[in-house]
C-alpha cells in the first residue's frame, strides 16, 4: 500500500468495523453504508471510492483523501471513542532457564562498582506490566499554519520510567493476543501521569522547532507594523509643524487615533502569531509481558544487598534497575553503608596533610638543640602584626583556577541533585531564580540540557575572561549521545570568593550585559520551550513566563523574575499599577539591557495590551526601587 492509500485504506476499516460492507474492484472501492454512517457522514448508501484524481475523474467515482470532509468526521469518531485495551505478550511454555545462565546476562547487562551480582534463588515465571500512551497532538503556530502529529510514551508501570526507544520498537512489533480478566491497576495512575507528562514536554519542544520560521515572518511582520505607523506619525508631526493653531487640536486627535490604532494592530499580529497546542490522548494499552524474576545479592565482601530482576522473555533483555536510593537511571555503586549510585553516593574527600618539618642533618646541631631545650625555656616569640589586606579580591593569576572550581562544583551538584548548589549562587541574581524554579538541576535546563541525557564530561577546554568586578568562564558538557552542549558562566568575586550569577547557554564571552536570542548548540529547544517551574510565581511572574520566553528564552525571563523578586513589596505595585503594567515595566528595563529589546513603551504596552501611560507610572516606581543601571541589569 502506498502512502496515499493510507487515509482510504484507514476509511475503509473504519466502514466495515461500523457495519457497513466493501469491495474492491479495480482501481474503485464499491462501499454500503448502514443508515447510521449515511447520517453522520452525509453519503449516500452505494458509492464507489477511489485515492487516485484521474481515476476519480475519469470513471465519476468519489475521490476520498486526506482533507475530505468523511475521512475528517471518521477520524474524529475514532478519536473520541479512543483504543483502550489490555493484551498479553504470548511466548512459549518453557521450563525456567538455570539461574547460572540469567546471573551471566545480567552481569553483562550491568556493572556495579566494587560490587557484584549473584544469583540467590531459581527464576520464577511472573508478568510485568507496561502501559502504552498514545496522543495526537495538535499544533497552531499562526492563524494559518496548523499541523497535526502523533506521539506515544512506554512505560515501565512498575518502575515508573519510560521505555528506551529500541525497546518500546521491539515491543510493539510482537504479536499480542486479548488478556483474560482484568488487569491489574496497582501504579497504574501514576503511569499515566508520568506518560502525560512526558508527552506534554515533547509537545512543546516540537512546536518551538515547528515555529522557528513563524517567529521570523511575525518579527518581520511587526516591523512592517511599526515601520508603518511610525510614518504615519512622523507625517502628522510634520503637518502640525506647518498647519495653523487651530489645526493642531484635529492633528493632536488624528495622532492619537494612529496610536490608537497601532496598539491594536500591534496586539492582533501577536495574537495571530500565537503558538499553542492540543494534546488529545486516543490509546491506552497494558502489555501484560511474561518475565523470569530472579532474585539476586548485590554483594561487596560479606556485604548482601537484595533485589529483584525481570528477565523480559520476549524482548530477551531484564528491565532497566533504577537506584534503590534516588530512583536515577545511574551505574551503581555498592558502598560499606548501602546500595546506589553515581549521583546520590557522596564522594570521599582526601585531604592532603602538611608535609612534617624534618630537623637539619647535622648531629651536632641535633644534639645542642635538644640540650637547649633541656637547660633552659624558649623565649616567647615576638607576635608580628598580620599584614591587612585591603583588597581580598583574588590575583588574576588565581581567576582561571577559580572558574573550573565553581565550574566542577556547579555540575557537581547537578548530577548529584546537591542542594548546596544554592551556597556558590549570589543572591537576588538570575542563578538564584534558576534555582528557585528547579532546584540543583537548574544548571542543566539553563543550557538547554534534558534530564534525559546522561553526561559523560564536563567543561573541556574551560577558559576565564574578566570584565571589571564580573569574570565569565566558558566551556560544553559532552553526553553520552555525543550532544556537547555550551555554557557561559558569569561569576563575581566578593569578599574573596566566587559566586555564580548567572548560567547561560553560549559558547564565547561577550559584552557582560548583553544577552543573545540565538542560542549555538543542541540546547536551543531546551532554552525557549523549558519545563513549568516547580514553584508558583504569582501573578506578574506568570504574565513574564507567558511572555518571555517564547521570545527570548529562559535567559531573559530569570533576570526578570530576578528583578521581581527583589521588590521589598510586590503587592504595594500591584495595588498600584496591576500586573499587566508592572510585567510590562520590568520586561521593558530589564530586556532592554540586556539588548534584546529596542525598549519601546509602545511595543510592550501592546503586547501585554495595557496602556502606554500606565507602563511608564509603572516603569518610573520600579527604577526607583531597582535602580538599574550600568553595573545593575536585573
Amino acid at each position: 500500500m502506498t502512502s496515499t492509500d493510507v487515509g482510504l485504506d484507514f476509511w475503509l476499516r473504519y466502514v466495515e468495523a461500523s457495519g457497513g460492507l466493501t469491495e474492491l474492484g479495480g482501481d474503485t472501492t464499491l462501499v454500503m453504508l448502514p443508515p447510521a454512517l449515511q447520517t453522520m457522514l452525509e453519503l449516500p448508501e452505494v458509492l464507489q471510492v477511489t485515492a487516485d484524481p484521474d481515476v476519480a475523474r475519469e470513471d465519476g467515482a468519489t475521490f476520498l483523501s486526506a482533507g475530505h470532509p468523511a475521512l475528517g468526521r471518521s477520524a474524529d469518531e475514532v478519536l473520541a471513542v479512543g483504543d483502550v485495551a489490555a493484551v498479553a505478550v504470548p511466548v512459549a511454555a518453557t521450563p525456567p532457564p538455570p539461574a547460572e545462565h540469567l546471573q551471566a546476562m545480567v552481569r553483562d547487562q550491568f556493572t556495579v562498582d566494587h560490587g557484584r551480582i549473584d544469583a540467590t534463588g531459581a527464576p520464577t515465571r511472573s508478568v510485568r506490566a507496561i502501559l502504552r500512551v498514545g496522543a495526537l497532538v495538535d499544533y497552531t503556530l499562526s492563524s494559518d499554519d496548523h499541523y497535526q502529529e502523533c506521539a506515544e510514551c512506554w512505560v515501565d508501570v512498575q518502575s515508573q520510567r519510560q521505555l528506551p526507544t529500541h525497546v518500546s520498537m521491539k515491543l510493539a512489533a510482537l504479536p499480542t493476543a486479548p488478556k483474560d480478566g482484568s488487569p491489574s491497576l496497582t501504579g497504574l495512575t501514576e503511569a499515566i501521569t508520568f506518560a502525560d507528562r512526558v508527552i506534554e514536554q515533547c509537545a512543546e519542544r516540537r512546536r518551538f522547532e515547528l515555529g522557528d520560521d513563524i517567529a521570523k515572518a511575525r518579527d518581520a511582520e511587526l516591523e512592517r507594523v511599526q515601520a508603518y505607523y511610525r510614518d504615519a506619525l512622523a507625517t502628522i508631526e510634520r503637518r502640525r509643524a506647518q498647519a495653523p493653531i487651530d489645526r493642531r487640536e484635529l492633528l493632536d486627535a488624528r495622532a492619537d487615533s494612529v496610536r490608537n490604532e497601532r496598539v491594536r494592530r500591534i496586539g492582533e499580529t501577536w495574537e495571530k502569531y500565537k503558538a499553542s497546542h492540543e494534546v488529545r490522548p486516543y490509546r491506552l494499552h497494558i502489555y501484560e509481558v511474561p518475565v523470569w524474576r530472579l532474585p539476586v545479592d548485590v554483594r561487596r565482601g560479606d556485604r548482601r544487598y537484595p533485589l529483584t530482576l525481570d528477565w523480559l522473555i520476549p524482548l530477551t533483555r531484564f528491565t532497566d534497575i533504577a537506584c534503590p536510593q534516588c530512583g536515577a537511571d545511574e551505574r551503581l555503586v555498592a558502598t560499606k553503608t548501602g546500595l546506589g549510585c553515581a549521583g546520590c553516593v557522596p564522594r570521599r574527600t582526601v585531604r592532603l596533610a602538611p608535609e612534617p618539618t624534618r630537623p637539619p642533618a647535622d648531629p651536632e646541631f641535633r644534639s645542642a638543640a635538644k640540650a637547649k631545650q633541656v637547660v633552659t625555656q624558649p623565649p616567647t616569640p615576638r607576635q608580628q602584626p598580620s599584614p591587612v589586606r585591603t583588597d581580598p579580591s583574588p590575583t588574576p593569576a588565581k581567576l582561571p583556577k577559580l572558574g573550573d572550581q565553581l565550574i566542577g562544583k556547579m555540575w557537581d551538584a547537578v548530577v548529584r541533585n546537591d542542594r548546596r548548589l544554592a551556597r556558590i549562587c549570589a543572591p537576588d541574581s538570575p542563578a538564584a531564580a534558576a534555582i528557585r524554579l528547579y532546584g540543583p538541576s537548574c544548571a542543566a535546563w539553563a543550557v538547554g540540557l534534558s534530564p534525559t541525557e546522561d553526561l559523560v564530561a564536563v567543561a573541556a577546554r574551560a577558559t576565564t575572561v574578566s570584565s571589571g568586578v564580573r569574570h565569565a568562564s566558558t566551556g560544553y558538557v559532552e553526553t553520552a549521545a555525543g550532544h556537547r552542549f555550551p555554557f557561559l558562566l558569569r561569576w563575581r568575586t566578593p569578599e574573596g570568593t566566587g559566586q555564580i550569577e548567572e548560567i547561560l547557554p553560549y559558547d564565547w564571552p561577550f559584552e557582560p550585559a548583553h544577552l543573545s536570542r540565538w542560542v549555538p548548540g543542541p540546547g536551543r529547544t531546551g532554552v525557549h520551550a523549558p519545563p513549568q517551574p516547580r514553584v508558583p510565581l504569582g501573578p506578574v511572574g506568570e504574565l513574564l513566563w507567558q511572555r518571555v520566553v517564547p521570545t527570548v528564552g529562559l535567559p531573559g525571563v530569570l533576570r526578570c523574575l530576578a528583578a521581581l523578586w527583589r521588590l521589598p513589596d510586590e503587592e504595594i505595585f500591584l495595588d498600584s499599577h496591576g500586573p499587566a503594567a508592572v510585567a510590562a515595566g520590568i520586561e521593558r528595563t530589564v530586556c532592554q539591557r540586556a539588548n534584546l529589546t529596542a525598549g519601546r513603551f509602545a511595543d510592550t504596552a501592546a503586547s501585554y495590551r495595557v496602556n502606554e501611560a500606565a507602563v511608564r507610572a509603572a516603569d518610573a516606581d520600579l527604577q526607583k526601587c531597582l535602580r538599574l543601571g550600568p553595573e545593575k541589569w536585573w
